[in-house]
């Protein structure tokens, strides 16, 4: 359905970033990430909203990028401090659309634990992502002892936050099967390990699947009937 790429793009794109050694892998995750909601999107419009804003990061980051290999800026100088500013605002817009949007699947699918798992997500990262702007924008006056202690501070709750983003991703990956309505056998793997993974998550799918198969046909039906309508009133 697209959580799988999604989640592989997500923890890229912001994983990476809490490590002080910069090889572009924000600007790959948010590439993935863009390929993952184009999908998400075809199944469910809320996603739109974030592939919007996914782009907007992946053009910061490539800006950030380029100042960064040319030394055109500095991390600690007004440029370099008003583009993580503004990276980290992108990123709080893009926490917001993207926890509604599975909570509005989740909703959709009358999947309770999704739906307080992103009501949660929404919470901590809105909050992570506002004390990071604020950690931004008040660094280059804070004194060196406090602001040792902000790094830190600030450190613990991204790495919080893209844990807990990661965990709701794949979450969904477990939980919401392919639009299509069916669930496809695994791939063989040459890694024993690799196969008993696969086989544990495809049977759990395939049991959610047969639990709710008559909710799910009749979210198809409606979505079918929906759209057909939409065409009718196109003509």
């Amino acid at each position: 359905m697209g959580f799988g790429i999604l989640f592989f793009g997500y923890f890229t794109a912001f994983a990476f970033t809490l490590i002080p050694v910069y090889f572009f892998a924000d600007i790959v995750g948010c590439l993935v990430m863009l390929w993952a909601l184009s999908v998400l999107a075809s199944h469910k419009a809320a996603f739109k909203k974030c592939a919007y804003v996914d782009m907007a990061l992946t053009v910061l980051s490539v800006v950030r990028a380029v100042g960064r290999t040319f030394g055109l800026f500095a991390d600690g100088d007004a440029l370099g401090l008003a583009l993580t500013i503004a990276w980290a605002a992108t990123a709080l817009v893009f926490h917001f659309f993207l926890t509604g949007a599975i909570r509005s699947l989740a909703v959709d699918a009358e999947d309770k634990k999704i739906v307080a798992r992103a009501n949660f997500n929404r919470s901590f990262s809105i909050t992570a992502y506002v004390l990071m702007i604020a950690h931004a924008a008040l660094s280059p006056v804070l004194p060196d002892d406090v602001g040792d202690i902000a790094d830190k501070l600030v450190l613990v709750v991204s790495a919080a936050c893209v844990l807990f983003m990661a965990f709701l991703i794949y979450s969904s990956f477990v939980c919401f099967i392919p639009v299509s309505g069916e669930v496809p056998e695994p791939a063989p793997s040459k890694i024993p390990l690799v196969n008993k993974i696969r086989r544990k998550r495809y049977e759990k799918k395939k049991k959610i699947f047969e639990e709710n198969k008559e909710l799910y046909e009749d979210y198809l039906k409606n979505k079918n009937e929906k759209q057909t309508k939409k065409r009718k009133k196109k003509k």
